[in-house]
């Protein structure tokens, strides 16, 4: 689910001038061979996945969708709406004229607190659905190294701790590669035990068409640390899949 910064090049679209005040609006679609979220095989089949956000001042508000091209038929099965309040400490020292020299380590850190609410058309109505916080923290350097703490209190009823590194590269005329590596703790969530998740192999590439348009390639491997199923809960599967998304920013 979640948010990513596009560096896109000028190219032959005119350049309309952005009112200050006006916050940054993206949208994408993105076409996936399947839909894995969290190391669970959501939908065994290739999906298309809508987003849209806003931002301004550090809060985003934002939708994202999966809509499953089953054999059988075509079907949303999520809609997610999340309100993120992202901050950096530098940033925040610099705007109240803090920033004067000293305990300049702490200037790299951010911070993340958010909200998700989850709706699941196909599960059982489409009043099911589930809420959840977050709070996460990450540190701007070469290996960009983050932490996510995930409260489900409704029907998820649990937690789900994650971790990683996510370094990127600019290569040439604006691409950027960036390459994941993320493990994660599921406390006793949507009916899992207590154990440790799939670790997500991830990369993507940021190529820029025109000024406002990218075009987002992705491949991913979710690889099961923990194949076993106790008490009857669920038990991990390691899963291959990829994809690409086109985005437009303003």
């Amino acid at each position: 689910m979640g948010y990513a910064d596009n560096m896109l090049n000028p190219g032959r679209v005119p350049d309309i001038e952005k009112p200050e005040w006006m916050p940054v609006l993206e949208v994408g679609l993105t076409f996936e061979t399947k839909y894995i979220w969290r190391g669970q095989n959501m939908v065994d089949d290739p999906a298309l996945q809508p987003e849209a956000a806003i931002s301004k001042y550090g809060l985003t508000l934002s939708w994202w969708g999966n809509f499953g091209l089953t054999s059988s038929r075509d079907v949303w099965t999520e809609h997610d709406y999340t309100i993120d309040y992202t901050f950096n400490i530098g940033e925040a020292r610099e705007f109240f004229n803090m920033n004067d020299g000293s305990a300049e380590f702490i200037n790299p850190l951010g911070f993340s607190l958010g909200h998700i609410f989850y709706i699941f058309p196909e599960s059982s109505g489409k009043n099911f659905h589930s809420e959840e916080f977050y709070a996460g923290a990450s540190y701007d350097c070469l290996l960009q190294p983050f932490f996510t703490w995930f409260i489900d209190y409704a029907r998820g009823a649990g937690s789900y701790l994650e971790f990683g590194i996510a370094p990127s590269v600019e290569l040439t005329n604006g691409i950027t590669a960036t390459a994941g590596i993320t493990a994660a703790y599921n406390a006793g969530q949507w009916g899992y035990g207590y154990k440790f998740a799939p670790m997500l192999f991830s990369g993507e590439m940021n190529i820029p068409v025109l000024k406002y348009f990218a075009v987002i390639p992705n491949i991913n491997y979710s690889l099961a640390l923990d194949r076993s199923s106790e008490d009857g809960d669920p038990a991990y599967a390691s899963e291959f899949y990829g994809g690409i998304k086109v985005s437009v920013e303003f």
